[in-house]
């Protein structure tokens, strides 16, 4: 076809189908990787946001003495039974100590503490005991008064160990 048949041709289409053809669009199509990019991300933050609050709060079932188990980091520290209450230890952390800095007396509720191991220890506590206490330091906002105590451990009255 040499240019005069073509423009002879071209000369003979109706005007609508040019304006329809400069005037199409294509449908635009997302690329599949985009699709599965988003479900991977929504995937990836459930995960992300999921995953370690199940860890922190799974227990095992506390039948049989089990006191089961969890993922926050036992601190202890040692510290001087001020007063002993009826359903509480008043407490002062000894100079040295992370808890002494956070709060000068520490109130540790005993109502609370019938599945530690050393509730005989509790039961029989007096003014002047020095002990070691256990407690879940994610779980404990000590500035705030809130301990979550995992054992109560009575010492010697021999600050050097």
């Amino acid at each position: 076809m040499n240019a005069k048949k073509f423009s002879d041709a071209m000369s003979e289409l109706d005007n609508k189908y040019i304006d329809e053809a400069l005037n199409y669009k294509k449908k635009a199509k997302k690329p599949r990787w985009i699709k599965w990019s988003v479900i991977a991300a929504c995937l990836a933050v459930v995960l992300f946001l999921g995953v370690p609050y199940s860890v922190q709060h799974l227990h095992t079932a506390k039948d049989g003495g089990d006191a089961g188990y969890s993922v926050a980091t036992k601190m202890t520290f040692k510290a001087k039974i001020l007063e002993v209450q009826e359903n509480a230890l008043l407490v002062e952390p000894l100079e040295g100590t992370e808890e002494r800095e956070l709060a000068a007396t520490i109130l540790i509720p005993t109502d609370d503490l019938a599945e530690l191991k050393t509730i005989e220890y509790v039961a029989a506590a007096q003014a002047g005991d020095l002990v070691q206490i256990g407690y879940l330091k994610e779980d404990s906002d000590i500035s705030n008064g809130i301990i979550a105590v995992y054992e109560i451990v009575p010492i010697e009255n021999d600050l050097s160990s």
